[in-house]
């Protein structure tokens, strides 16, 4: 029935409808979903799998919970399903035993703590540290903790894009989330 559908299609329907679906995978880590679907996809070649099922997937991620977390089989779960609706248009979120499996495996795990600065911490290099040198890295700190923009942009910006006017300091965030440029 697919296949007739798709032969009845005119061809500037179906190319339309293929790059709409191609911009469903976010294209800032598309390239690392690409790598986990092909991952997968090679697992199915070895194994001789024809067709995608929960049983197929169940057997995938049982291998997998031998040698990864219970968070590194989750992120797979997620970049796997993006693809697999886009590529193959198989919905696997609809699989209750490999949810539950994927749950079973998450029982226990503790997850690794991440070093962070303290508010003291922060209150005291602001306080303490000589305002010469550090000026910038504690506006920067200052925008950070506060949340006045996210991780990337932090990351992306550049000396240039900070500003020092008489008595203001003027921050500007050209690479954002969402596209529009801000100003702080």
């Amino acid at each position: 029935m697919e296949q007739e559908n798709i032969s009845c299609t005119p061809p500037e329907i179906r190319e339309a409808a293929a790059n709409a679906v191609n911009i469903l995978l976010p294209a800032k880590s598309k390239s690392i979903y690409d790598k986990e679907y092909n991952t997968f996809d090679s697992w199915c070649l070895k194994m001789c799998v024809k067709t995608i099922s929960e049983n197929v997937l169940l057997a995938y991620y049982d291998e997998m919970s031998k040698t990864k977390k219970s968070s590194t089989l989750w992120a797979s779960y997620s970049m796997l399903r993006a693809c697999l609706n886009v590529y193959k248009n198989v919905d696997i979120s609809k699989f209750a035993r490999l949810q539950g499996f994927l749950k079973q495996q998450s029982i226990g795990y503790q997850p690794k703590k991440s070093n962070i600065l303290q508010s003291s911490e922060i209150d005291r290099f602001i306080q303490e540290a000589d305002d010469l040198p550090y000026l910038a890295i504690k506006v920067m700190l200052i925008i950070g903790y506060v949340g006045a923009c996210r991780r990337d942009e932090l990351l992306n910006m550049t000396v240039d894009d900070v500003k020092f006017r008489d008595e203001i300091i003027i921050v500007n965030i050209s690479k954002t989330k969402t596209i529009h440029q801000e100003s702080l």
